[in-house]
């Protein structure tokens, strides 16, 4: 069996051993045995997890694993050490000097691949003035290389990883070359995540969704429109703001509007605006109150998110929508309304395309079809 075989582990299933996992990773923590950036039994049994998924043991991974800005990272050492067990590395060759660095990886049945860094790439990032790159630029040089090349030739060996000096972490490198962190990069109060969702629409050149309105806001307007109904021409306000539930703008607006609408009421209601109220048209009330279902730029999202996890046929959507909207059975795209559309864009924003296809494929095991 080699380490390959690791993506098989079903991460959910660990749900069931969450208890021993925490009581485990307590008591790991309280022997201080532990890198200092592993401070609480939650954070232990994360890394222990992650360690599942790439075939390490338990410590391997405590000890090798770095979490940085809430993504796990691994030395380089710890890289090469996964792809050696992989039992699919045929050769590697590595060259390095003050000149740069050079590493060659050729996978069993594939081409080699080589990936390059020096001094060149050390001062388009910035690196060039750090102090390790003063005093050990060769090192330093070479186990970038090595990430780059493996991150090509072995992203199912090594999970698309990244070494926590690629993120930003202040790095010691030994004598023989081991990388071990110092500092960890601290996240600008400003950062933001990147919102795959909005780039995949820019490329689409479909118009940018807008924020949705709160759960709260939402209350308040549902509240407002049962007291301002008989008061208003119903048809105009669901022409007027159609797409309140998905755009946050239009439903403050909205909400402004039917307290506007109130404020100009006397204080009892007269009985036969309660009697008008009682008739009013359901197909009207409906096209307000009933979700509206999702549109066609929200379908084509939703399409082009189901092509990275792996669905490609509508069946297969289906049971990815459903299992998604916490639903036993499988969902049309057609189906969907729009909060349930926001709700999944916004959850698939998250993830990479490894991510969006383990979820996938546990679906297809949780979901019953049409």
């Amino acid at each position: 069996m080699t380490a390959i075989m690791h993506r098989e582990t079903n991460t959910l299933a660990l749900a069931g051993q969450a208890m021993q996992l925490l009581e485990f990773g307590a008591m790991l923590v309280k022997s201080r045995m532990l890198p200092s950036s592993v401070q609480s039994p939650e954070a232990a049994v994360a890394i222990m997890v992650k360690g599942m998924e790439l075939g390490l043991p338990a410590m391997a991974a405590l000890n090798g694993i770095t979490v940085i800005q809430g993504k796990p990272t691994v030395s380089p050492q710890l890289m090469l050490s996964l792809i050696n067990r992989s039992g699919q590395l045929e050769n590697i060759e590595v060259v390095t000097g003050v000149d740069g660095a050079c590493v060659t990886m050729k996978r069993r049945g594939r081409a080699p691949f080589t990936a390059k860094f020096g001094p060149t790439e050390a001062r388009a990032m910035k690196l060039d003035g750090k102090d390790n790159y003063q005093k050990q630029a060769p090192v330093m040089y070479q186990w970038r290389a090595v990430a780059a090349c493996a991150r090509v030739v072995f992203p199912d060996v090594i999970d698309g990883l990244y070494t926590p000096e690629e993120m930003g972490a202040d790095v010691q490198v030994d004598e023989d070359g081991a990388m071990t962190v110092t500092q960890e990069v601290k996240a600008a109060p400003t950062a933001r995540p990147a919102n795959i969702t909005r780039e995949i629409q820019e490329q689409a050149g479909t118009p940018v969704r807008t924020a949705a309105p709160s759960e709260a806001l939402t209350g308040e307007i549902k509240t407002l429109w049962t007291e301002a109904r008989p008061h208003i021409d119903e048809t105009a306000y669901a022409a007027k703001y159609s797409e309140w539930r998905t755009n946050a703008g239009q439903a403050a607006a909205l909400r402004q509007d039917l307290k506007a609408v109130l404020g100009r009421l006397p204080t009892k209601v007269e009985a036969h605006q309660e009697a008008e109220q009682a008739h009013t048209a359901p197909d009207v009330v409906d096209a307000v109150l009933t979700p509206a279902l999702a549109t066609s730029e929200q379908r084509q999202l939703l399409s082009q998110h189901a092509a990275r996890a792996g669905a490609k046929t509508s069946a297969e959507r289906a049971v990815l929508w459903g299992y998604l909207a916490n639903d036993e059975k499988a969902i049309g795209t057609k189906e969907l309304n729009q909060e349930q559309a926001v709700g999944i864009l916004d959850t698939f924003s998250s993830w990479d395309n490894h991510e969006a296809a383990q979820v996938f494929a546990e679906a297809q095991k949780k979901v019953l079809a049409f």
